[in-house]
């Protein structure tokens, strides 16, 4: 582990509220990244141009990148510092800044936009184009994010829990949150790729005490993430395939499966990160170019940013990309936040949209931005 010695000096602290990131990768492990940050449109590029063969790069793209890969695009980023460190560490290392609690006013949710995704989603299921896509809606709010950050991270980081917390920021703009999920990681010692499906949520309410494993939407959503991994990475050797289970979340319940393959290279890694995003969970199930192109262009598709988009670190002994979802994003006193859920020919639009807020919600919660 890194000598972390500088994570008692309170102006490494304000380096790392000015301009930083960090990616949880274990139940109390994190990567902290501090800047200023330098953008590349290569791992090559950015390789090349970091401070030591062992410093890890980080990833952070926009989520409908992958439209146009022939178009350069900053998605690889070396940073002045960056280290491993334990979730006390971090806990301690974060405190060093005072926050303020500045009110943060939401505006309602734009329900307009969510029925027109999903109307054009229903009907090219009703015309056998599509089984699943991921309509999603928008609250936007006004507030100072950056100076509510410490509040936040001490919120996101301060118990271990199945979610993984991780946030990349500058002066400007930024993005905080946390997620249930993993796009896929890669350890060179073992040369195993790990990925998984996850997808179909139930809300937690009062009256039901455990999810209801009977509907059908539910498991064929899930099935729809199941398939789409299997046909991304058919060149690559599949090692093992769990059984589906249940997850429990604070206030969501979603079906998880994991799969290992068979990676030897960073390169074959990121091969595998193009390949899965995005997945069936996030994207149009079966995929086809034309109707993506057409969905991505669907108002608040648009202008997503990274919400949903993998975001991580690579480097030639590991690579870790989370999926980054249950978040907000925040330009100046701007602030955006993002959800979506999977739509199938069973579903309601009255239960989707209550899945929607429900989610929305859970992220307020978490990160302590109800007000």
């Amino acid at each position: 582990m890194t000598n972390t010695n500088f994570l008692k000096d309170t102006a490494v602290a304000k380096a790392f509220y000015d301009e930083g990131a960090f990616v949880q990768t274990s139940a109390d492990g994190f990567k902290v990244f501090i800047g200023p940050f330098k953008g590349y449109s290569s791992f090559a590029e950015a390789q090349s141009a970091r401070r030591s063969e062992s410093d890890p790069i980080l990833y952070n793209s926009n989520f409908w990148s992958f439209l146009d890969r022939n178009s350069p695009k900053n998605e690889y980023f070396t940073s002045e510092k960056s280290f491993e460190c334990s979730r006390e560490q971090l806990k301690l290392f974060c405190a060093k800044k005072d926050g303020i609690i500045d009110n943060i006013d939401w505006n309602s949710v734009h329900k307009a936009e969510f029925q027109q995704q999903y109307d054009w989603i229903q009907d090219q299921i009703g015309h056998g184009k599509l089984l699943k896509a991921l309509p999603i809606a928008l609250q936007s709010g006004h507030g100072d994010l950056p100076l509510r950050l410490p509040f936040i991270l001490e919120k996101i980081i301060q118990q271990p829990t199945v979610n993984y917390s991780y946030g990349f920021w500058n002066s400007q703009s930024g993005m905080v949150g946390y997620t249930p999920e993993v796009l896929c990681s890669w350890n060179k010692n073992n040369s195993e790729l790990k990925t998984m499906a996850l997808a179909g949520t139930w809300r937690k309410n009062s009256d039901q005490v455990t999810p209801d494993f009977s509907d059908q939407k539910i498991k064929d959503e899930h099935n729809f993430v199941i398939q789409d991994i299997r046909n991304q990475l058919k060149s690559f050797s599949l090692i093992h395939q769990s059984e589906t289970t249940v997850i429990e979340l604070t206030h969501l319940y979603h079906l998880k499966t994991h799969f290992v393959y068979s990676c030897d290279s960073i390169q074959k890694y990121i091969e595998a990160v193009h390949l899965l995003h995005p997945t069936a969970a996030l994207g149009l199930f079966p995929r086809e170019m034309t109707m993506t192109q057409e969905f991505s262009q669907i108002n608040i598709q648009k202008t997503r940013q990274q919400f949903g988009a993998p975001l991580g670190y690579v480097s030639h002994e590991e690579g870790f990309m989370l999926v980054a979802i249950r978040n907000i994003i925040w330009t100046d006193r701007d602030i955006q936040l993002f959800a979506g859920c999977g739509v199938t020919k069973e579903s309601l639009f009255a239960d989707e949209w209550q899945e929607i807020l429900a989610k929305q919600d859970s992220v307020k919660k978490m990160l302590g931005v109800e007000s």
